[in-house]
C-alpha cells in the first residue's frame, strides 16, 4: 500500500505531527472516497477507535482596519470552520455507508481497509484551523500566545459572532474538537502517544458535552490541558476536572495560570527529564514500523501488514508514563545482564497502570554463534524468541488472569533490534495446563522466582 505523505503544505504540517503521535501504520494522508474525490486529510484508525482530520488554512482578512474584524470573522470561521466540520460529518457518513468503498489512491484503485466492525467503533471529528494564532494574539495583545478562546457555550455559525472565540460547529451533529496551529502544537508537545491522544479525545469531549459541566469560557486550549495533565478522576486517570464548587457556578472562567504555574513547576521538568528514556519504546515501534514489509530474518510480521497492524498495537497502546516505566525495565534488564554469563536473563514484568497485560524481557547471548553468519545467528534468534515464548506461557499459568503478553528479546550489547513477540492467550486448557507444567519443569522456568514491587510517580518529587 502507498501511503500518501499530504500534498498541501497545511496536510503535510498534519501528517508531520499525526506520524510523530500515531506512526504510520495507524494515520492515513489523502484517503479517497470516489476518483478525485478526498474522503479528509488524515483518518487515523487505531482499536475501536477513528479520528477524522480536516485541515483548512484560511487567510483572517480585515484589510488592515479593526473595524472590519467582525466582517472578516464571519467570513473565516465559514471557511476554516463550518466548511472544514462539514467535510468531517461528510466522511462520517461516507465511512458509516461505505467503508468497503474507500481508496488509497485518486484513482481509487487500491482500496483501504479498515480492520474491525465499523459500527462498533467510537468516531472522534477533529477540525485544525491553521494561519490565525497571529492574528488572535494581534487582537487580544498582552502577550496574547494566540490559541482560539473556546466555550460550550456557543453553537452554529449564527451564535460564532465575537472573533476568535469558538464553540460547537453543529453540536446536533455531533461534537467536533476544534485546534488552531498553536494549540495543536502543545497538545502533540504534551499528549505524543496515540493511547494518549486518543484518551484526551475522549475526555475532553465528555467535558464539553456533559450536563454536569457549566457553561465555560477558556482563553486558550492550554488551559484544559493543563487540567488533564495534572487531575485524576475517581478511577485515577488523567481527566479534566474542576474544583467542586466549580460544577455549581452559572459560568466559569478558565485563565492561563493553570498552564502557566504547570510548566513553571520544578515537577513538571522532571518529569519531562524522566520521559526521555521512554523514546526507546517508540524507536522499537517506529524499527518494525519501517522493516515490517521486507522479508529480513529480524522481521516477525513478513508482508502481511494488517497482521502487523494487529500485532504492532498491543505494542503501541501504551501513554508516555507506561513507556517510561517499560523503557526503564528493558534497560536495566540490559544494564544487568553479566557479560560472561551463557544463561539468559528474563524478567516478566506486571504493571499495576497496565492491567491485564505482561511483559517478559529476555537478554539472551550470542554463545560463540558467529554474528557474521546469518544461518547460526538465524538459528539464534529463533531460539531467543522461542525463549520468550516458553516465558510466556509460563507466565500465563502463574497469571491466568492476564490475556495480552508482550515479549522482548535482546542481545546483551543491544546491536540489534530486539525482537517482539505479542500474544493473546485466552483461558488455558486442562490438557494446556499440564504440558506447561512439564515444559516449566524441563526448561526450570520461574522456579523459585523473586518478586519485586516497583514503584513509579508520573511527576517526581
Amino acid at each position: 500500500m502507498t501511503e500518501s505523505k499530504g500534498t498541501t503544505p497545511t496536510e503535510k504540517y498534519l501528517g508531520k505531527l499525526g506520524e510523530r503521535a500515531f506512526l504510520s501504520l495507524w494515520r492515513h494522508l489523502n484517503l479517497y472516497k470516489q476518483p478525485g474525490k478526498e474522503l479528509c486529510d488524515m483518518l487515523v484508525v487505531f482499536r475501536d477507535y477513528i479520528i477524522i482530520f480536516s485541515v483548512k488554512e484560511i487567510s483572517f482578512n480585515n484589510k488592515g482596519d479593526p473595524e472590519n474584524d467582525l466582517i472578516a470573522w464571519g467570513r473565516w470561521y465559514k471557511n476554516a470552520i463550518d466548511k472544514s466540520a462539514k467535510q468531517i460529518f461528510g466522511a462520517e457518513s461516507w465511512i458509516l455507508r461505505h467503508s468497503d468503498r474507500i481508496y488509497t489512491d485518486h484513482q481509487c484503485k487500491n482500496k483501504f481497509l479498515i480492520d474491525g466492525n465499523i459500527k462498533n467503533m467510537k468516531i472522534h471529528r477533529v477540525c485544525v484551523a491553521m494561519g490565525i494564532s497571529r492574528e488572535c494574539a494581534e487582537y487580544y495583545g498582552h502577550g496574547d500566545t494566540g490559541s482560539l478562546i473556546i466555550t460550550n457555550d456557543l453553537n452554529g455559525i449564527e451564535q460564532h459572532k465575537n472573533p476568535f472565540k469558538v464553540g460547537h460547529p453543529n453540536v446536533e451533529k455531533g461534537f467536533v474538537h476544534i485546534f488552531d496551529d498553536f494549540s495543536l502544537d502543545i497538545v502533540f508537545s504534551e499528549i505524543d502517544t496515540i493511547a494518549d491522544f486518543i484518551d484526551y479525545l475522549i475526555k475532553r469531549e465528555k467535558f464539553f458535552m456533559s450536563p454536569q459541566t457549566p457553561k465555560f469560557i477558556a482563553s486558550g486550549e492550554e488551559e484544559l490541558l493543563a487540567l488533564y495533565l495534572t487531575d485524576m478522576n475517581e478511577d485515577n486517570q488523567h481527566d479534566i476536572v474542576l474544583p467542586k464548587d466549580a460544577y455549581n457556578m452559572d459560568f466559569l472562567v478558565l485563565d492561563k495560570k493553570p498552564w502557566n504555574d504547570l510548566v513553571a513547576s520544578p515537577q513538571y521538568k522532571r518529569k519531562k527529564d524522566a520521559n526521555k528514556i521512554s523514546y526507546l519504546w517508540d524507536v522499537i515501534i517506529k524499527y518494525y514500523i519501517d522493516h515490517g514489509t521486507t522479508r529480513e530474518g529480524n522481521n516477525p510480521f513478513k508482508d502481511d501488514i494488517m497482521l502487523r497492524k494487529k500485532q504492532l498495537q498491543f505494542f503501541a497502546d501504551m501513554s508516555r508514563f507506561e513507556r517510561r516505566m517499560l523503557a526503564n525495565t528493558y534497560i536495566s534488564v540490559l544494564k544487568e545482564f553479566p557479560p560472561k554469563e551463557e544463561l539468559a536473563l528474563t524478567r516478566v514484568t506486571i504493571v499495576k497502570e497496565i492491567p491485564g497485560k505482561a511483559f517478559v524481557f529476555v537478554v539472551a547471548p550470542l554463545n560463540g554463534i558467529d554474528i557474521a553468519n546469518s544461518t547460526n545467528y538465524q538459528k539464534y534468534k529463533e531460539a531467543r524468541r522461542a525463549h520468550v515464548k516458553k516465558y510466556i506461557y509460563a507466565v500465563k499459568l502463574e497469571f491466568p488472569h492476564i490475556n495480552c503478553f508482550i515479549g522482548l528479546g535482546a542481545v546483551p550489547d543491544n546491536s540489534d533490534a530486539p525482537d517482539i513477540i505479542v500474544a493473546i492467550l485466552p483461558e488455558l486448557t486442562e490438557e494446556q495446563k499440564k504440558h506447561i507444567r512439564k515444559m516449566k519443569e524441563k526448561y526450570s522456568i520461574l522456579v523459585n522466582p523473586v518478586y519485586h514491587v516497583g514503584k513509579d510517580k508520573e511527576y517526581l518529587d
